[in-house]
């Protein structure tokens, strides 16, 4: 059975991969090496700001991987968006002329209850679609 590496583990296991010494971290880092090394081994803890310095000596950029994911979760708010639209668009072509006609009435009523005048322009953008 095949152990799970810790976190600080798997960083090690970078260092080494990558060729930085323990030492060479430390260095750059402004600690002790024996403070990486207890680190490396799941000893010791380290201030989140050692830690970024530490990925970025392995160049690790954390900031780039939090933006990759960040960007990957808006697209995907974007997708549900745009999924959203698409349906709703369907669902509305799917009525005939005189029922699209009664849908938009009643969002313009309904919108204009509850946003006043701003929403004239919405609803403009609903009976587009009929």
């Amino acid at each position: 059975m095949r152990k799970t590496l810790s976190l600080a583990e798997k960083i090690a296991l970078l260092a080494k991969h990558s060729g930085v010494s323990q030492a060479a971290i430390a260095d750059e880092v402004g600690v002790p090496a024996s403070h990486v090394n207890h680190f490396f081994r799941g000893k010791g803890d380290v201030r989140s700001e050692l830690f970024i310095e530490i990925l970025k000596t392995l160049n690790i950029d954390v900031e780039a991987i939090i933006n990759k994911e960040v960007a990957r979760i808006n697209d995907l708010d974007l997708e549900e968006k745009k999924s959203a639209g698409d349906t709703f668009e369907r669902l509305v072509k799917s009525f005939d002329k005189t029922e699209r006609e009664a849908i938009v009435e009643y969002l313009d009523g309904f919108a204009v209850a509850h946003l006043g005048a701003k929403a004239k322009k919405q609803t403009k953008i609903l009976r587009e679609l009929i």
